[in-house]
């Protein structure tokens, strides 16, 4: 008798409400989203450098437009100050581009001074794919100060 009242498990599984499920429509469209905004969050990174401030007392930032970068002109920004966040006056900035991979020509820009510490250079990134950015700068006294910037993926037109 005692088996005939006795739920079995499997019963109490179906009469239990169920949660709603996410469709698998919906599951792909939010995991897109997520990626989507991975891939933005990395791009900005990779393509904006703040550096820490050096021993000669100066922080260099780098950002470059447009974003993503693409094949063809390219805008790189470049700020300079001292620990204070003051602007520093450079002497002379000159910024390189490399495609990451041998046998590619470099492709050089100076950069001409906007208003004090902010300096902008124009470079012609004349192929898709990966490109390291150098910046060299001359400060007043002759101390020079490199910089590195990465650029991955850049998009042909």
């Amino acid at each position: 008798m005692d088996k005939l009242f006795k739920q079995s498990s499997t019963d109490a599984d179906v009469s239990a409400p169920s949660k709603p499920s996410l469709t698998k429509a919906r599951r792909q469209r939010m995991v897109n989203a997520s990626l989507l905004l991975l891939a933005e969050a990395l791009a900005m990174t990779a393509c904006h450098r703040t550096r820490p401030i050096d021993d000669a007392g100066i922080s260099i930032q780098q950002r470059i437009t447009p974003q993503p970068p693409r094949v063809g002109p390219a805008s790189v920004a470049i700020q300079l100050s001292d620990a204070a966040a003051r602007p520093v006056e450079a002497v002379r900035i000159t910024v390189e581009a490399d495609m990451s991979h041998p046998g590619m020509s470099p492709v050089f820009a100076e950069a001409r001074k906007e208003k004090p510490g902010d300096y902008l250079a124009t470079l012609n990134l004349n192929m898709g794919g990966d490109w390291v950015v150098l910046t060299h700068v001359e400060l007043p006294g002759g101390k020079k100060l490199e910089r590195q910037m990465d650029l991955r993926g850049v998009a042909s037109r």
